[in-house]
């Protein structure tokens, strides 16, 4: 072609990008920018021809009044220039004015977030029994206290036994109450000052403190596992929705096409990343995976880039709880030409031979970051927090609210008792006066 200056508009969404457009360095950054340009001057360069690259910061928003695009996608409709020379997604209203003529790369985007604690979707306390686990200690344990109950009123229904331990605060009495807490002490193994004297209630005792021994230690290896365990329960759009995360998007011209989606990934961008009232939620790529890292954050990002960020940014067990939802599948994106244009089957043959040669691979090789390998998920022990423990801070709540309440009616009938119990002398004292004055009077 005799080294025909041939116009190329391209993308570069940060401006130091133009720089390292060859020294795959930032390789995380603007990565479609990168490998078309280098596609692009490579097979113009075949070509013998010379590429004028004119730089834009979008591929193109439609102006709805008149029509027109701006960005690349406007250059390539305005026939400014012969070759969009960065990779674009099809869409139906592009093609009226433009060919796509060869693939260049198959984007992939995901919500990126760290899996979430078992604990934030479960109750951990309830998990390390199952269901049947659960009904057999319960029924175990009323059989326990029924039996303990049984062979206390025994024990006292003898004679001897009385004579020998009444008024000693050691042993265990012939009351339901005094079999319940005996029991509750064994379950949770801090024992109780009470105990049954005869050999048959001690065989009782030892047998019910061996089991909840078991009982209790199973329990515990199970509950420490539990607690740095993590969810896998957000996989789809829906769990995003429905789930207590915040979500947010990498600020990139193309992501403000979703407020154009529906049904529930419209929903979740109108609730979750540009809610009305409040900011939307747009972040770059640092400060998105930042979030991610420290808290429960999903951020939408190409995967490549994140890849990059976790690899230099995440601690080894923060890689292996990371977690991906697709969005929206946008397939892949391709290189267009100006429609009617003169060079669209000699670009065209070019992308060809790339393709089929692997010098097209070979670029998306060196510049795609692959997700990093998960060596170890257990080199890290985190603290319990508050989180974790809040079903046992409301059981101590539920508890100390009931103790409060019975103190508060044993006050209230106390209190009622000693007022009958002075209306009744006043009631006495009255009538034995009037009695006595009859006597006398008599």
């Amino acid at each position: 072609m005799y080294q025909t200056i041939v116009n190329v508009s391209c993308v570069i969404t940060h401006k130091d990008t133009w720089k390292h457009m060859w020294d795959y360095r930032n390789n995380h950054i603007d990565v479609q920018s990168k490998i078309s340009y280098i596609l692009s001057h490579t097979i113009l360069h075949s070509m013998n021809a010379t590429g004028n690259y004119l730089v834009r910061n979008s591929w193109g928003f439609r102006n709805a009044s008149t029509g027109l695009y701006d960005g690349m996608v406007g250059d390539v409709q305005r026939h400014k220039v012969e070759l969009g020379g960065t990779g674009a997604f099809t869409t139906i209203d592009r093609i009226e004015f433009a060919d796509y003529i060869a693939p260049i790369y198959k984007s992939k985007a995901s919500f990126m977030f760290r899996a979430p604690p078992l604990s934030s979707v479960s109750n951990v306390l309830t998990l390390p029994f199952t269901k049947q686990v659960w009904m057999a200690s319960f029924f175990l344990s009323i059989l326990i206290c029924t039996v303990m109950y049984i062979i206390s009123k025994w024990e006292w229904s003898e004679d001897d036994f009385k004579i020998t331990f009444e008024g000693k605060s050691d042993v265990l009495l012939p009351s339901f109450i005094e079999s319940f807490v005996f029991s509750l002490g064994a379950i949770c193994q801090q024992g109780c000052k009470v105990e049954p004297k005869s050999v048959a209630g001690r065989i009782s005792a030892l047998v019910s403190l061996l089991i909840f021994l078991f009982l209790y230690t199973s329990y515990s290896a199970n509950i420490v596992a539990l607690l740095q365990s993590t969810s896998d329960s957000i996989n789809t759009i829906d769990d995003l929705l429905n789930s207590r995360i915040q979500l947010g998007m990498e600020l990139m011209p193309y992501n403000h096409y979703f407020k154009l989606s529906y049904g529930v990934r419209k929903q979740l961008y109108d609730t979750k990343i540009e809610p009305k009232g409040s900011s939307p939620n747009f972040l770059d790529i640092d400060a998105g995976m930042k979030k991610v890292r420290e808290e429960f954050y999903g951020f939408y990002v190409e995967n490549s880039r994140a890849y990059k960020v976790v690899s230099e940014t995440f601690l080894e067990h923060e890689k292996c709880s990371l977690r991906g939802v697709p969005y929206i599948n946008f397939g892949d994106t391709w290189i267009t030409m100006a429609k009617k244009s003169s060079y669209k089957k000699l670009v065209k043959y070019g992308f060809r031979k790339a393709f089929e040669s692997g010098i097209q691979n070979r670029e998306i090789r060196k510049l795609y970051v692959s997700k990093p390998v998960c060596h170890t998920s257990e080199s890290s022990f985190g603290s319990v927090g508050l989180k974790d423990s809040y079903y046992a801070f409301v059981i101590f709540a539920i508890g100390i609210g009931t103790a409060l309440m019975l103190l508060i009616l044993e006050m209230v009938i106390n209190k009622k008792q000693q007022e009958l119990i002075t209306t009744w002398k006043s009631v006495q004292n009255y009538v034995n006066q009037n009695v006595i004055e009859k006597l006398n009077q008599i």
